[in-house]
């Protein structure tokens, strides 16, 4: 049986923390010279939490207001976002504090969704790689990191969309009053549709709160399952 050789994963020592870490424990750098960051990814997100803009700021990484906001203050998500090839060469100076109005939503998120896919094909390349040299240790974490991977793009490809419209019904004489219907639905950035739902909510005079639509969403999937059963 042919010798498999083990690949070397080289070591950094941590500047705050001290301790040793693989090189695949510290986020990329974008302090010129510096390939990788000298503080380790648990170092950083600490900064990070304590104040996220002075940590920015500090190793020279811009702020992307609409990035920031797709992110959801996730800052690992952040950093990974900001990879992107209209990002990858900015800097602190660079900082975006306003949405820029040429960005479309849309086109964000496709140009993630692509690059999550991306990045979720070289792991799962890495996971075969280290299988077979044995790396129990790489291969866990590899797993780790490609089922977040594959979290992010289930969630960026498929977002909650809803309507709301008046209907009326006519039986004879006189009209039957407007009644307010919603629908709610799941589309992805390609304009696929799925899970599509529609309820007759109240009358038209009405308000409907906005933030029971998801409450309403998770009612039906209940009723569904429990039809199956």
């Amino acid at each position: 049986m042919p010798r498999i050789n083990k690949v070397e994963v080289a070591k950094v020592i941590c500047t705050n923390c001290e301790i040793e870490h693989g090189k695949n424990q510290y986020y990329l750098s974008r302090i010129e010279g510096q390939e990788r960051m000298e503080v380790c990814k648990g170092c950083f997100n600490d900064e990070f939490k304590d104040n996220y803009l002075e940590c920015l700021e500090k190793y020279n990484i811009p702020f992307i207001k609409k990035m920031w906001d797709i992110s959801e203050n996730n800052c690992g998500l952040y950093l990974k976002n900001i990879t992107l090839p209209q990002f990858s060469k900015l800097r602190w100076k660079d900082s975006q504090f306003e949405n820029e109005p040429e960005l479309e939503e849309t086109n964000v998120y496709q140009e993630i969704v692509g690059y999550l896919k991306k990045e979720a094909k070289k792991l799962s390349g890495r996971l075969v790689l280290y299988n077979n040299q044995g790396e129990m240790n790489l291969y866990i974490s590899t797993i780790k990191s490609l089922k977040e991977t594959l979290d992010l793009i289930n969630k960026y490809d498929w977002r909650l969309m809803y309507s709301e419209y008046e209907t009326s019904e006519e039986s004879g004489r006189p009209t039957k009053p407007l009644t307010k219907q919603v629908s709610v639905w799941e589309q992805n950035h390609e304009n696929q549709i799925r899970n599509h739902k529609v309820w007759n909510v109240a009358e038209a005079s009405d308000n409907i709160d906005s933030n029971v639509l998801e409450h309403l969403y998770a009612m039906s999937d209940d009723e569904s399952n429990s039809d199956t059963q």
